[in-house]
Order: structure tokens, then sequence, then C-alpha cells
């Protein structure tokens, strides 16, 4: 089982500094799930690794596209369905030019307080704003979540886009990972995982509620083609960029708005379109230039619909990133791109690529990792799968952004109170979110949490899989394991 780590402090108090800085829920009753065995790659799988052979000569196109639009391009009239006379409400996100923060849909005192906590250079200030939100036993944020599901009616790009433009609602049992049919339950699934995972990683300071529409199980709001939405070519000087995300969403808000009264805009804070196809980033072998990418939209000049709602932000993904014989689940997208939402930053290098804190956040490559996974239907057979477990959401953004699930150590006014005193401990931040803090200056400070990976102590990590539709819920404790209750929050099990 896991305790506390002593961690060994000096640096700024004139020794060698030393530590690392990095920057429950059921299946349904009577239906038993499938619980498969995770294990860690030792270099980037092959297609249909088995254990024999892998490779690392694989593009990697994730880190190609800015996760991030802001918009100022243009807008078709339709994307404005306001009435004459009637006052458009206040947009669901929150963004002005300067921001230290990008656009986010959450609660404005929330963004409020981490706008002046990035601002700020008094280190007084900073002690006082961390301390003022460390809410223990406060209420949760409760934030609702508006699912739309788009096809297209034609795909005239054919081979160069993945699919045929619709939804796979085959009944296929060959397809492992995130199998057709990809239909509302499917989707509902996918939510679900989103869900608990932010419940663990935010120690249940946010809470997902969420409805996918349309509400029949095989249907979708039907675009003309697939061919206006592309094709996706990124350079410094090509507008065709934003305006085929802007077409995307705008089309996709106004065809919901007037085809569907059973959907109510104004209940929800965040706007999330899933597509059918894959999208651009896991394009492998780069031949599909109209396969969406998955990105939030903010528009600075609002979508309007139900004549007086106004939408700014955004959340677009695909039905699947699996393509090119690369397996994927769609765990890791969903919740970098639903990062976004709550005003997460990306933490890699925007303008190459690469990565910098690495595999230690879910804004980096934390989304990305592969695992091998046990075929339960070929025992003995490793599958290479991209995307299940999702990596911990970093202490800079939880501190930022929901402190009240942070339980916050100033271990700085600690030593200073006690020079001779150079070692603390901190328990595993999976455990409660204990995160140290150590001020350098007017301007930097330290974060350090002790992310143990292996928190029950096991030497794996456990995945359950729904028995009905295939999507990845999660970890989760080994069935034949009594009083496990730490399994559920091994999500850093696949950090190398």
């Amino acid at each position: 089982m896991v305790g506390s780590a002593p961690i060994r402090l000096g640096g700024a108090f004139g020794l060698p500094l030393s530590f690392a800085l990095i920057c429950g829920f059921l299946a349904a009753p009577g239906v038993e799930a499938k619980q498969l065995i995770v294990h860690r790659p030792v270099t980037e799988p092959a297609p249909g690794d088995r254990g024999e052979s892998v490779r690392s000569d694989a593009p990697d196109l994730s880190r190609e596209f800015p996760h991030l639009l802001i918009d100022e391009s243009l807008r078709k009239p339709e994307h404005r369905r306001e009435k004459p006379g009637v006052r458009v409400g206040e947009p669901n996100a929150s963004w002005s030019p300067g921001d230290l923060l990008p656009p986010s849909a959450i609660p404005r005192e929330r963004r409020e307080r981490a706008l002046e906590l990035l601002s700020t250079r008094d280190p007084q200030r900073r002690s006082e704003l961390l301390a003022s939100s460390l809410r223990g036993g406060s209420v949760p944020d409760t934030q609702r979540v508006l699912v739309m599901r788009v096809d297209f009616l034609a795909d005239t790009p054919g081979e160069r886009t993945t699919g045929n433009g619709r939804f796979d609602l085959r009944d296929s049992t060959d397809i492992l990972f995130d199998p057709p049919p990809h239909d509302r339950k499917y989707f509902q699934r996918h939510m679900e995982a989103l869900g608990r995972y932010y419940d663990v990683e935010l120690n249940g300071s946010l809470v997902l509620e969420f409805d996918v529409f349309p509400a029949a199980d095989e249907e979708a709001y039907h675009l003309r083609d697939t061919l206006p939405y592309g094709p996706w070519i990124f350079s410094n000087n090509n507008p065709d960029v934003l305006q085929h995300a802007i077409d995307l969403v705008g089309d996709t808000l106004a065809e919901v708005d007037s085809t569907d009264q059973d959907v109510d805009f104004s209940k929800y804070q965040h706007f999330l379109l899933f597509h059918a196809g894959a999208d651009f980033q896991g394009d492998v072998n780069r031949d599909t230039p109209w396969d969406i990418p998955s990105f939030n939209l903010f528009v600075t000049d609002p979508f309007v619909v139900q004549d007086s709602v106004a939408i700014d932000l955004v959340m677009v993904v695909p039905e699947t990133v699996s393509q090119d014989d690369f397996l994927g689940a769609l765990n890791g997208v969903v919740t970098h791109e639903f990062g976004h939402q709550l005003g997460f930053t990306d933490l890699y290098d925007v303008r190459n690529g690469l990565p910098v804190v690495g595999a230690y956040s879910l804004m980096d490559s934390g989304d990305n990792l592969f695992a091998l996974i046990e075929d339960p239907d070929d025992p003995g057979r490793n599958l290479a799968v991209r995307g299940t477990l999702p990596a911990s959401v970093d202490p800079f953004h939880k501190t930022l952004l929901y402190p009240d699930g942070v339980d916050l150590i100033d271990v700085g006014r600690t030593l200073e109170s006690d020079q001779s005193k150079l070692d603390f401990s901190l328990r595993s931040v999976q455990l409660g979110n204990e995160i140290g803090t150590v001020s350098l200056n007017n301007s930097e400070y330290l974060l350090i949490e002790n992310r143990h990976l292996d928190l029950n102590g096991d030497s794996t990590v456990i995945i359950r899989q729904d028995p009905e539709t295939g999507v990845i819920l999660g970890p989760e404790p080994d069935s034949s394991a009594v009083g496990d209750t730490l399994g559920y929050r091994e999500y850093d099990w696949l950090i190398p």
C-alpha cells in the first residue's frame, strides 16, 4: 500500500535542491464488466504489437495542431439565430485579449481568482489567494454539458477522409477498443468515464452532468457533406483552418437549433460536439486531410441559438481515434480537450509540439500514453492501445483553478520557522491532492507533489471495460481484491 514519502529540501535555503517537481463507480447491476490487465510498453508499440517487436519511427501528429483556436474570422448570417428585439444573454465562456488564462467555461469568480493569482507579484497576497480558496467541505462546482452527435450525409472526399461520413453503427465484435455501434449509449459511457476522471483528479470539487442528443439511440444531426469542412492544412498564413472550424461548429449548432425542440441550450455551460469519423491528429499515414481535428473553438462573435442563447466556446472530438492500424481509446483526447473547457492550457511547446512536462500532465503528453493490453479473446497476445489511461492533472492546474480540491502545504513557511528542519512528508497526491508550495521570489514559486504510480502495491493496473459498449471506464481494483479502495485512482500507471 502507499503512505507518505519524505522529501529533502534545500536550494532556496542554501543547500542542494533535490525533489520531484512536476509542474467509485460501478457497472450496471447484474452485468459483469470486463477487467483488462494493462502493461507498460518499453518503447512506442507498433500496430498490433504482440510483444515481439516495437517501433518508434511512426510520425506523431498528436501535437501538430493547436488544440485551442481563438477566432476573429468570418461568420455566416445563419450562425446568429437571434430574434429581433430579444436581448442576447451572456455567452458560456470568458476571455479578454491580454488575459493570462485561455478562454474557459468555468464560474466567473473561479476564473477571476485564478487570473489574480497569475498576475500578483506579492508573495503574501499569493499565499492569501491560495489559502482563501481551500474550502474544506465546500459545495463542488456542478457543470452541465450538452453533447451533440453530428454526421454527414455525403462524403465527397472519399478516401481522403476516414470512414464514410456516418457514425459506425455496425454490430461488430472483432474491434476490442471503442468498438461499434457508436450509438448514444457509447457516447454516454465516454461521458461517464470523463466525469469519473475529473471527480478523482479534482478531489470531488467538480461534478459533471451531461445530456447526449439526439435522444434516439442511432440518430445524429446531419450536415450536408464532409467536403466543406476541409482539407485541414496547417500553416501560419492559411485562414482556412479557422474558417473550417467556425463553419463546422456554427453549422452544427444551427442544425440542432432548427431540428430538435427537445434541446434547451440555456441549461448548459459546456458544449461538446462528437463528429463521425476519426481525427486529424491520428492520421499517421498523412493520407486523410479531411479528417477533422480535435480542438476547442472560442469565437469573439458568439454563435446565437434559440433567439437569445450565446455560445462562444465549443469542444470538437471524433467518434474514434483508431486508424492506420493504430489502436486508440477516446478517453485520452476527451479528457485533454475538456481540460481546455476548464481553462487548462497546453503544457507542451505549442510552437514545435515537443513535450515540456511530458507524461506527467494530462495537458502535455499524458493523454497520449500507449498501453499493452492482453487480448481477452486471445490470451498471450498483447495489443498496443493509446489513450486508455490519461495521466493526472498537474499540480499547477489543480492549485490554479480547483484549489478547493487541494490540500496545500506551505513548505517554505514551515522551513523558515525552523531552519534546522529540512525534511517533510507528502502523501501520494492521488490520495487527496496534498501539494507542497515554496515561494522563491515575487513571481516564482515551486509546487511539489509525491506521485506514486502503484497505489495499491499489486504491481499492475486493471481497467474496467463496459460490457455493453466496450468503452474503457477507468482503473479499478481487481475483483478478487478485498477492501481495495486505491485501484480506482491509478490513472498514472502508464507514466514511464
